[in-house]
C-alpha cells in the first residue's frame, strides 16, 4: 500500500490512489444523489412517510448536516400531523420550520471532477524534466543548510515543504518534529 506511514500506521494513500479509488465512489455515489432529490420531492408533496424512507437511505451515503435536518422535519410532520387531528388544532399557526433542498454531496460530486483533472495534471507536471532537476537541487542545498546548523529553523521549514512537494511525506514528518524540537508553536513550521 503506496502513501503516508506514521509510527506504523497508514494514514493516507498516495494520489494516484486517491484519484482512482474518488473516480469509483464518484461513480457510484452519484446514483444515490436522487435518493435525497427524491425525498425533498416527496416532502414538497407533503408525503412525509417516502421523505423519511429516502432521506434514511440516502444517509447511508452521506450523512450530512443537511440530511439528519430533512429526515428530522420529516418525523417532526408526521408527528405534527398526528397532534393537528388529535388537538384540533388544524387552523393554528404552525411553528417556522425550512427542508434542505440541496445537499453538500451534490457541491462535492460537482466539484470532484475538476479537482481530479488538476490532480492529474499536478502528476503530469511532475514528471517535467525541469521540475525534478529544481528539486534536485534544492534539496542538494536545503540538507546543506540544515547539516550546517542543526538549529537554523528556516532550513527545516524549507526541506520540510520539499518533502511535501516530493510526496515523502514519511521523511516530512520527521523533519518537521525536528523543527518543533527547535522552536516549538512556530507558524510556518505547524502550517506544513
Amino acid at each position: 500500500m503506496n502513501g503516508i506511514i506514521l509510527k506504523g500506521k497508514f494514514l493516507h494513500p498516495d494520489p494516484l490512489v486517491r484519484a482512482k479509488e474518488l473516480r469509483n465512489r464518484i461513480a457510484s455515489f452519484s446514483a444515490k444523489i436522487e435518493l435525497f432529490d427524491d425525498g425533498v420531492k416527496a416532502y414538497v408533496n407533503r408525503d412525509f412517510h417516502l421523505a423519511t424512507t429516502k432521506f434514511l437511505k440516502f444517509s447511508k451515503y452521506f450523512n450530512a448536516r443537511e440530511v439528519m435536518n430533512n429526515v428530522g422535519l420529516s418525523y417532526y410532520r408526521l408527528a405534527r400531523r398526528i397532534i393537528t387531528g388529535c388537538e384540533g388544532l388544524e387552523n393554528s399557526l404552525e411553528p417556522a420550520i425550512k427542508l434542505d433542498y440541496e445537499t453538500q454531496a451534490k457541491k462535492l460530486i460537482l466539484d470532484m471532477p475538476e479537482q481530479l483533472v488538476a490532480a492529474e495534471k499536478s502528476l503530469k507536471c511532475r514528471k517535467d524534466p525541469d521540475f525534478i532537476k529544481f528539486m534536485k537541487e534544492s534539496n542538494r542545498y536545503l540538507l546543506t543548510a540544515a547539516l550546517k546548523d542543526s538549529k537554523h529553523i528556516h532550513s527545516f521549514i524549507n526541506l520540510s515543504a520539499y518533502l511535501i512537494t516530493s510526496g515523502e511525506y514519511n521523511s516530512a514528518i520527521k523533519v518537521t518534529e525536528k523543527a518543533l524540537e527547535i522552536e516549538p508553536g512556530n507558524e510556518y513550521v505547524l502550517n506544513n
